[in-house]
């Protein structure tokens, strides 16, 4: 088991001069990690070489070349973990290759090439996968672009974000613009009236708790006909609260109140008042027995520095029953994954009955004379 995923199998190659593992990446948009538990027998690798791909194996580059097992007794486990933040990802499919090698193999056995067995369990990939935007009721994509010096403003929305190419003719002149991806199940939270580049504010209800939203801001000038690349950013971090309970089937339901300030974001005026009145909550009732962990989007805006974060989290059982209230605070910016991990219950009691006989056997008899 990894994590709390139910466990699979082990995988055994015995003589591998290579192993290569194909994995899907399709819809994913940021890889973390890549880890595994590896053993060997007496004569089996004590190292590797580890390298990448996204070209079906065509050419590859290193992820580390040196990867000594720590504990070279045979068949012992030894765990290995591999940032993977700094790779850019491209196709759908991400393929690794594990060269054996004889390693450092102490006073044991000598390293046998055709005999030597290897063994690779909980092999897991960790990164963010798009959410099919087929499950959102909202998907708006809004563009805001403003004269700089004439005033006029040209604004719209669409709702076909299968292609997000927009096409205008403007004046020459220089623009602020910004731009506006919204895939979730709740409307965006914009000013009633935006005449002005100045006007514009965005956030979204803490309770619309698994927003995807993308934005950009900036400015450009307008000489000719032109055409300009747009990336979005995130507008938003993940927050992921993990529980490390072994027993959770007392919790019936989650309650999760931001108590911090409600964000905004304002691309073009720092002087707004905090326009936003959101006083939402999440709330998550599922079997956090099997699924012991609650995920939701924090609305951030496009930010520098970090801000803080404040939760009030209330643990509620049967009928209701408050079983445990904590926060949860730290500090984020937007596109940052931030875990909060520990025991949801940590003071929970289970009924333990001692039952209670007697042992009237002996264990033995000695016999004196006197």
């Amino acid at each position: 088991m990894f994590e709390g995923y139910a466990a699979g199998r082990a995988t055994n190659f015995v003589g591998a001069k290579q192993i290569l593992i194909k994995l899907p990446i399709k819809d994913v948009y940021a890889l973390s990690r890549l880890g595994f538990d590896r053993t060997g027998s007496a004569a089996g690798p004590k190292d590797f070489e580890l390298h990448y791909s996204f070209d079906e194996g065509d050419s590859y580059k290193e992820i580390s070349l040196l990867n000594q097992f720590g504990n070279i007794t045979a068949n012992a486990k030894n765990s290995f973990t591999f940032n993977l933040d700094d790779l850019e990802l491209a196709g759908e499919e991400l393929w690794l290759k594990i060269t054996p090698k004889a390693g450092d193999r102490g006073n044991g056995s000598a390293y046998n090439e055709s005999t030597g067995t290897i063994r690779i369990d909980n092999l897991h990939l960790v990164g963010i996968s798009s959410t099919s935007t087929a499950t959102f009721t909202v998907n708006k994509f809004h563009y805001f672009i403003f004269h700089k010096t004439n005033g006029k403003s040209y604004q719209g929305i669409t709702e076909d974000i299968s292609s997000l190419d927009v096409e205008l003719e403007l004046p020459v002149g220089e623009y602020d613009i910004f731009f506006v991806l919204n895939s979730s199940d709740e409307e965006l939270i914009f000013p009633t009236t935006i005449s002005k580049a100045g006007d514009i504010y965005i956030s979204n209800n803490f309770s619309n708790k698994d927003a995807e939203i993308y934005g950009y801001s900036g400015s450009f000038e307008v000489t000719g006909s032109m055409s300009i690349n747009i990336v979005l950013q995130r507008l938003y971090s993940q927050v992921k609260i993990e529980f490390t309970d072994f027993d959770l089937s007392t919790v019936k339901s989650i309650s999760i109140n931001q108590v911090h300030e409600p964000y905004f974001y304002s691309p073009f005026s720092s002087g707004i008042i905090n326009p936003i009145l959101d006083q939402t909550i999440i709330n998550v009732e599922e079997d956090f027995q099997s699924n012991k962990q609650i995920v939701f989007n924090q609305f951030m805006g496009l930010i520098i520095e970090s801000k803080p974060v404040y939760y009030n989290v209330v643990v509620l059982g049967e009928s209701s029953t408050v079983l445990r209230t904590f926060e949860l605070t730290s500090t984020i910016k937007n596109n940052i994954q931030l875990v909060f991990r520990g025991e949801l219950l940590p003071e929970s009691t289970q009924n333990v009955l001692f039952q209670i006989t007697k042992n009237e056997d002996w264990d033995g008899e000695n016999e004196v004379s006197f």
